[in-house]
């Protein structure tokens, strides 16, 4: 027979504070309930800089050894602006997830040949870009930058190839 979960949170060497609750420590919701909500897109961390408060500033001026150690520890750290940097999850709005949805959408279509011509152009537009930037690279590495351009284009080549006869297996099969 199967142990209760009680049962195996107690024999843990270090149980989750509520152990009962659905979300049973700091560290489940960080790692787990937030990373899946950010990947099905409904939030999105954002990183802001704020004015510090006086005991943060007070913190700051103190001269001991160790001080960025206890500021990190306390959590905060103060940059060479006299900012704190200040990392955070928001709700995306339905405007935000309805705009990328729309985009999402936009790229599946250019990927699935249904704009070949849009996708092509930005393409190219991409790719004079990256060639506008060689101009620091010594001749070697210009050469290599070519090559390796050649290379991905005959690795796209071979996966649409690919693609188009799965297709043609498909339709063979259906």
């Amino acid at each position: 027979a199967r142990a209760s979960t009680s049962d195996e949170v107690a024999s843990l060497e270090n149980p989750p504070p509520y152990p009962e609750h659905p979300i049973r420590s700091f560290k489940y919701l960080k790692s787990i309930i937030l990373e899946e909500l950010a990947q099905r897109n409904q939030i999105e961390k954002v990183h802001s800089m704020r004015e510090p408060t006086p005991e943060e500033l007070q913190q700051k001026k103190t001269r001991a050894k160790g001080k960025k150690k206890k500021a990190e520890a306390a959590g905060v750290i103060i940059n060479v602006k006299g900012m704190v940097d200040q990392w955070g999850w928001i709700v995306k709005t339905s405007e935000k997830l309805e705009r990328d949805k729309q985009e999402r959408l936009r790229i599946k279509k250019a990927v699935e040949g249904q704009k070949i011509q849009d996708a092509k152009a930005v393409e190219e537009k991409k790719r004079k870009e990256f060639e506008e930037e060689w101009g620091h690279l010594n001749v070697r590495r210009r050469r290599a930058r070519v090559g390796k351009l050649e290379r991905e284009e005959e690795w796209a080549r071979l996966l649409e190839s690919g693609r188009q006869q799965g297709a043609q297996a498909e339709q063979k099969a259906a």
